[in-house]
């Protein structure tokens, strides 16, 4: 497979376990897929392993397209175990506080998904996160959504159930 400039931006493989779980659960086979897409399957597992964002993010369009179902970056977060995305991901676990979580997203987004802006301002009454991937990435609509879907979960555990 050739390399390309947006292979150089990688993400943590722990990332495509939950979405083979997912895609398992559904009835589809991802493991042709994922290699369709230059991914190797057996890395998903592998807790320091980095994999192309570009091709995780292409991996999920064509799962969504297969799956026929537009949501499905959103849903795949129900094949996601804990800890996945590795230290990052024990981390947001083990925040304390709201503030301790989104301090410690906002510091450590670049390394768990090589983000190029990214930007956390904390107030008294409210907190702006913002954050974009490379104009590389052009396929990025599930991955955003499983992003979403993922922090929302952890966010769970300390605002309780009524989170939107």
């Amino acid at each position: 497979m050739i390399t390309t400039l947006a292979d150089q931006i990688e993400v943590a493989a722990g990332l495509a376990s939950g979405i083979n779980r997912y895609a398992a659960k559904l009835g589809l086979d991802a493991d042709p897929i994922a290699r369709a897409c230059g991914l190797e399957p057996d890395r998903f597992s592998a807790i320091n392993e980095r994999i192309s964002l570009d091709r995780l993010c292409r991996y999920l369009e064509a799962l969504a397209l297969i799956a026929g179902d537009d949501t499905f970056g959103l849903k795949s977060v129900e094949g996601f175990e804990k800890g996945a995305s590795g230290p990052f991901g024990y981390g947001l676990m083990n925040a304390a506080t709201v503030r301790d979580f989104l301090t410690f997203f906002g510091r450590n987004m670049q390394k768990v998904s090589e983000t190029r802006i990214c930007t956390l301002e904390i107030g008294a009454k409210a907190a702006h996160f913002e954050w974009t991937f490379s104009p590389l990435i052009l396929h990025r609509g599930q991955y955003v959504d499983l992003g979403a879907a993922q922090t929302f979960r952890l966010l769970r555990r300390l605002l309780g159930e009524d989170i939107i």
